[in-house]
């Protein structure tokens, strides 16, 4: 049930949901895979999001099936799959001597593809993020070529000042966030401790 005290953002496209993923997932993922669970009355609500660090290639099957079996607890109508990644594209040799250039981190979306396939849940799109700018692996127009990319929205969106609105900071990365949530330990628990016990009483 929809909460009316919450606002109401709508993410039409790929571009928005690629500027978005530092919201639905608390920090600034970095090197990182994500697989954001659409689903609700209209199929296309956001939903659980779930977050890997990038994994090496002999394990990222495995990695991306745990990530798979997560979102799909959510029972989502669809799925897209984000790799957020400073790294370079990928060289592959061409007969002459040169090289033909691909988007990174194709084997780890190749095997969430799948993962997701074998839980019979559809992939919406697969985005890599990089640089201030993004790209649909899928895509084939100028636009999306190694090179390229577009630019993530700019200004203030419209998820930015509802998570403003309703108190949620994002952080810079996963350690901030770690040490925003960790418990109090030394002087700073026994003062909580303290204060706790004050109001009890």
């Amino acid at each position: 049930m929809d909460d009316p005290t919450r606002p109401l953002v709508t993410l039409s496209d790929s571009a928005e949901i690629a500027a978005a993923l530092p919201y639905v997932v608390g920090f600034h993922p970095h090197e990182s895979v994500v697989l954001v669970a659409l689903g609700g009355p209209t199929g296309n609500r956001v939903g659980l999001t779930v977050r890997a660090d990038l994994p090496a290639r002999a394990t990222s099957a495995a990695v991306v099936t745990a990530l798979a079996r997560s979102v799909a607890t959510d029972d989502p109508a669809g799925v897209v799959v984000a790799v957020v990644s400073e790294s370079p594209d990928d060289r592959a040799p061409l007969p002459g001597g040169d090289d033909l250039a691909g988007l990174p981190h194709r084997d780890v979306v190749h095997d969430a593809v799948v993962a997701l396939a074998d839980l019979g849940i559809p992939v919406r799109d697969t985005l890599l993020v990089r640089g201030g700018r993004w790209w649909s692996y899928d895509c084939t127009e100028p636009c999306c070529a190694p090179g390229a990319g577009e630019s993530l929205p700019g200004g203030v969106s419209a998820l930015a000042a509802a998570s403003a609105a309703t108190g949620l900071v994002v952080a810079r990365d996963r350690a901030a966030l770690e040490a925003r949530i960790a418990p109090l330990d030394g002087p700073a628990r026994a003062a909580m401790e303290t204060v706790t016990w004050r109001l009890v009483d």
